[in-house]
């Protein structure tokens, strides 16, 4: 039985849990609600770092800030001796735009999976955390079922 805990740090943390290739759950939350309470299930996990394009309008701070947030989620898993790989932005979904990308993510998934996520209010532009959905497509392309 293999367990795969993907996560995408952000201002909500997009967590999603896979058991033997399926998802088993996923969520977001702030971030310090994660730190303190992250999840202890996974023999693996993967987590995206953030990445400072040239031509990009993100804030260099920004993506600092999402640095550490790496850093102190890997230093957690690491001191339970849980292998952590780090993956850039592009490395997993190449430079596919984010609202391309995340319905790509939500076509992939088979429809006992896609109830298993949680949904925003109907009034959201979008109806999932956009974290967690990058969380559950940073797991299937780590599972070799995303291209």
């Amino acid at each position: 039985m293999t367990c795969l805990l993907a996560i995408d740090p952000g201002n909500t943390t997009g967590v999603a849990l896979f058991m033997n290739r399926e998802i088993l759950q996923a969520f977001a939350c702030p971030f310090e609600r994660f730190i303190a309470n992250p999840p202890v299930f996974g023999d693996e996990i993967v987590i995206e770092m953030p990445k400072w394009r040239p031509h990009s309008h993100e804030e260099i701070d920004d993506l600092l800030g999402l640095a550490r947030k790496v850093g102190r989620i890997e230093e957690h898993y690491s001191r339970l001796c849980v292998p952590v790989t780090c993956v850039w932005p592009h490395q997993w979904k190449g430079s596919v735009p984010k609202d391309i990308h995340n319905e790509r993510i939500l076509k992939t998934l088979k429809s006992g999976e896609l109830l298993i996520l949680p949904r925003r209010s109907k009034r959201a532009k979008f109806p999932y955390d956009r974290n967690m959905i990058d969380a559950v497509g940073i797991g299937l392309w780590k599972l070799g079922r995303m291209r």
